[in-house]
């Protein structure tokens, strides 16, 4: 049940910042979840992602 939430959380936080990221159509993104996500705060996951995906699309904001 844990696996499941923490699964949710980050699959809501990448929509999120995929949102801000209209300009990679066609990007399949893969996650692989360490344990530190089942508690880290959605703010902190949303930073995480914004830093994976700016460095695959080659931004630096």
């Amino acid at each position: 049940m844990r696996r499941n939430g923490a699964r949710r959380r980050v699959r809501e936080a990448l929509r999120e910042e995929l949102r801000s990221h209209t300009s990679a159509p066609g990007l399949d993104v893969v996650i692989a979840a360490r344990r530190a996500a089942f508690d880290a705060p959605a703010s902190e996951l949303r930073a995480s992602l914004h830093r994976a995906l700016a460095g695959l699309l080659g931004r630096t904001s």
